[in-house]
C-alpha cells in the first residue's frame, strides 16, 4: 500500500474512534443526530435538530421484580424491592429537543423509594460526559440543582441514583 493511502486509513479510522456516541435505545424517534446548544446556567441542555412533540410512557412494576422503562432521551431502571407493591411509573419528555424530563408514580405513597431507582439520560455527543450533570428541579427554591452523576462512556449516558420522582434534566451546571 502507498504511504498516502495508509494515512487516509488511518485518519479514517481515527475520526471514527473519535466520533460522537452511534444512536442507541435512547434515541429519540426519528431524531437526526443532534447538535448540542449549550444553555444558561443550570438549565437542561437543548438539543438541535429533535422533534419537538412529547413524548410519554407508563409501565406498571411490581417492587418483588423491579422494572425499566424508556422514554425519548431517559430510562429509568427500578430495582427489585426498590418499592412495596405495585405502582405505576410514567416518564414524560415534554420537548424531546431538551433533556428535561418529568418522572411521576402512582400512588403518590410510592415516591420514597426503598433503595435508590437510577436514571439515565443519553446524550447527543461523548465531548458532553465530562462536562454535563444531572440536575433535579427543586421547585421550593425555583432553580435547578446538581444530583450526584455517574457518566458511562459506552453508552453515553449519564446515570443518577433518585430516591424520589420529581423534574430532571441534564446539563452544565453552575455554568
Amino acid at each position: 500500500m502507498s504511504t498516502r493511502f495508509t494515512r487516509l486509513i488511518v485518519a479514517a479510522l481515527g475520526l471514527l474512534a473519535l466520533s460522537s456516541c452511534s444512536k442507541g435505545v435512547l434515541d429519540s424517534p426519528g431524531a437526526a443526530t443532534p447538535t448540542p446548544i449549550f444553555e444558561a446556567s443550570g438549565l437542561p441542555r437543548v438539543i438541535a435538530g429533535a422533534p419537538d412533540s412529547s413524548l410519554s410512557d407508563s409501565l406498571v412494576v411490581d417492587g418483588l421484580v423491579g422494572g425499566t422503562l424508556t422514554v425519548g432521551s431517559f430510562r429509568v431502571i427500578v430495582p427489585p424491592d426498590a418499592i412495596k407493591g405495585r405502582a405505576t411509573i410514567t416518564i414524560t419528555q415534554p420537548d424531546p429537543s431538551v433533556l428535561k424530563c418529568d418522572l411521576a408514580i402512582s400512588p403518590p405513597s410510592a415516591n420514597q423509594f426503598l433503595l435508590p431507582v437510577t436514571l439515565a439520560a443519553k446524550l447527543p455527543s461523548s465531548s458532553l460526559l465530562s462536562v454535563d450533570t444531572m440536575l433535579w428541579y427543586d421547585p421550593s427554591a425555583k432553580l435547578w440543582r446538581d444530583i450526584a452523576t455517574t457518566s458511562d462512556a459506552v453508552t453515553c449516558e449519564l446515570h443518577s441514583p433518585l430516591w424520589h420522582f420529581s423534574q430532571y434534566g441534564a446539563g452544565r451546571a453552575g455554568w
